[in-house]
């Protein structure tokens, strides 16, 4: 178990794990889970292999789609769902 015990500091804890292996299978591997502080809530998952991540003081935080092509950028690029995050959390510089 993990204790993030100072989230309230931070605007955001992403904690994201990559799986190993061919491109077009390592997506069914990773795990990805952006959260925020809030007091008393409880972010779980399980990782492909079986090991269980608890948050707890945490919210899971929504990774908006972007549309392929977005901004002229190759599609690899806007699936990486680090990437995505970023652009719906922070926005992206006009």
């Amino acid at each position: 178990m993990f204790a993030f015990d100072q989230m309230d500091r931070f605007p955001f804890v992403y904690v994201c794990g990559v799986g190993i292996g061919p491109d077009q299978d390592r997506w069914k591997q990773n795990l990805h889970l952006p959260m925020r502080f809030k007091e008393a809530g409880v972010v779980e998952a399980t990782t492909y292999n079986g090991y269980s991540v608890v948050a707890r003081n945490a919210e899971l935080v929504l990774i908006p789609p972007l549309a392929d092509g977005w901004n002229g950028l190759p599609r690899k690029h806007t699936r990486c769902k680090n990437f995505q995050f970023a652009v719906g959390a922070f926005g992206w510089p006009t």
